[in-house]
């Protein structure tokens, strides 16, 4: 899959998220459509999908979920940093982008 332009989330997509757990973000959108369709469109936003997947949040006392969300997310935020980073980089040197450059396909 080649990655034409990287798409990021607009505000209204991002408000529509809210707080949820990710992974209960990532199962719904698998009700409306296929995983592979999901996948193909975090992948087209640059969304590292392994660190977006985390959850296991439901029972954890109130400190352990803050410190376990605030892992998970430093996380994510690295390697979105990185794949944007990657990107960056790619598009400045005249490449063309693909999912396999970032997702090891």
């Amino acid at each position: 899959m080649a990655l034409g332009c990287v798409l990021w989330l607009t505000n209204k997509t991002n408000i529509s998220i809210g707080r949820k757990d990710p992974l209960q973000y990532l199962k719904d959108r698998y009700e409306w459509t296929s995983e592979a369709i999901v996948r193909e469109r975090l992948q087209s936003h640059l969304i590292p999908i392994e660190e977006l997947a985390n959850g296991g949040y439901d029972g954890l006392s109130k400190a352990k979920k803050i410190e376990k969300l605030k892992q998970d997310f430093d996380a994510f935020i690295r390697k979105r940093a990185d794949f944007t980073m990657k990107a960056v980089k790619l598009l400045a040197g005249g490449h063309q982008l693909s999912a396999a450059e970032f997702y090891g396909k």
